[in-house]
């Protein structure tokens, strides 16, 4: 069968095509999967599409456009469980070419490449150019009495497989979480608070900015993975929980010490070293982040942040109850209340992104860790507006005023 794309390509599809065809769709019920997860799994088979977690070129170093040019772990000639990990199957395609958003994808990346082509183009080239860039580990011979057993196996054999993969060849792999030809949603990285300035040409800064946090900032944006960009948008806040803790301790000894009736005997002296002694007792992360907080976010501010930020994903996120890594969080619309319970938020994330005991702090319950690329990413993804917000006001408001006409004198 041929078909004409243009007036001077054409594919053609086999007889051979069409019984493979007819030959998965007598077995495709067996298979299993989610709806935005891009694997599928029987009892004996499992292939799930791979994602790069770096940025360096995708298996730059093979030539991929060969379709032996693949990574093979064990021995495909017995019947054990074997690995391979290469170009997604024709199964892989015949499962999903019945689905909508599937359909869509094809069509969209196979008009672009064939545009360019010339002459009769195979139906193996066909799936070939649309995979083109997109990887899948592949299980065969599973063995599994159900397709749940075979999933929990195959969970396992994969993991130990890229993690066998990242020694030997160092390169970081990961099964993927949402299929690339899913339908596309609002994503956290879409929303932008402040209008990107248009032109080339622009005022020099007002202000000069503390060099060591500007990098903490441009880390959070330079990286892919949200659990770095969080920590790194983190660390401009947490850079100063003890300046900003120690003016409060320092205001406080300061009041004592200009009270007349202050006199520096044994007993005062030991109410000053009583103060010292309790701040550094009880003043804990979540106070210290606070107190940064108040000190540089105006809170009318990040009312207002917040507000555009659920209008525009058209949901509550941050005005509700909910359950953030096994702590109950909410944040009040009110300007007065609204920094502690965003301090609250951003700290539970924190900690989940650096504690990965499932027992933290004697809180967490099963499945209430931050495991990396995993579904847990998606909720750290959709808080990077928000830390990245806050890192911006504090690095503004710890600036201080420049004046460049001074500065040649």
């Amino acid at each position: 069968m041929f078909f004409q794309v243009n007036d001077t390509t054409s594919f053609y599809v086999t007889s051979n095509d069409l019984r493979e065809y007819s030959e998965f769709s007598k077995i495709k019920n067996t298979f299993f999967s989610k709806k935005t997860i891009p694997s599928i799994c029987s009892p004996s088979y499992r292939e799930h599409i791979l994602e790069r977690i770096d940025r360096r070129p995708f298996f730059s170093f093979m030539n991929f456009n060969s379709r032996r040019s693949n990574f093979i772990f064990g021995d495909e000639e017995d019947e054990n469980t074997y690995v391979e990990i290469g170009r997604p199957s024709k199964s892989f395609h015949f499962y999903y070419i019945s689905d909508k958003s599937y359909q869509k994808f094809f069509s969209r990346r196979i008009a672009r490449k064939l545009i360019m082509s010339q002459g009769l183009v195979s139906y193996d080239d066909l799936i070939g150019r649309l995979h083109e860039g997109y990887y899948s580990a592949k299980v065969f011979n599973i063995g599994a009495t159900s397709v749940e057993d075979a999933l929990r196996r195959s969970d396992q054999i994969m993991s130990d497989i890229l993690f066998q993969l990242s020694c030997l060849k160092d390169i970081p792999l990961s099964p993927a979480t949402i299929a690339p030809w899913g339908e596309r949603q609002k994503s956290a990285s879409m929303f932008k608070y402040d209008k990107v300035a248009k032109g080339t040409n622009f005022d020099l800064p007002k202000a000069t900015f503390n060099q060591d946090v500007v990098k903490y900032y441009l880390l959070g944006l330079s990286s892919n993975d949200p659990t770095l960009q969080f920590l790194a948008f983190y660390q401009v806040l947490e850079y100063y929980f003890d300046l900003i803790s120690n003016q409060k301790l320092f205001k406080q000894i300061s009041q004592r010490i200009k009270d007349p009736k202050f006199i520096p005997d044994d007993q005062n002296l030991d109410i000053l070293v009583k103060d010292i002694l309790t701040h550094k007792r009880v003043t804990k992360e979540l106070e210290k982040l606070t107190l940064v907080l108040n000190e540089y976010v105006d809170a009318d501010d990040l009312v207002s942040f917040i507000k555009e930020y659920e209008d525009f994903h058209k949901t509550k996120h941050y005005f509700k109850k909910r359950e953030v890594f096994g702590e109950e969080v909410n944040v009040s619309p009110n300007p007065n209340e609204a920094t502690y319970g965003v301090a609250r938020t951003i700290k539970a994330i924190r900690n989940a992104l650096v504690h990965s005991s499932d027992k933290f702090e004697g809180k967490y319950e099963d499945g209430c860790r931050h495991i990396p690329f995993s579904e847990t990413t998606e909720i750290v993804r959709a808080e990077i507006p928000l830390i990245k917000f806050l890192a911006q006001k504090v690095i503004i408001g710890t600036s201080k005023p420049i004046n460049y006409s001074m500065r040649n004198k």
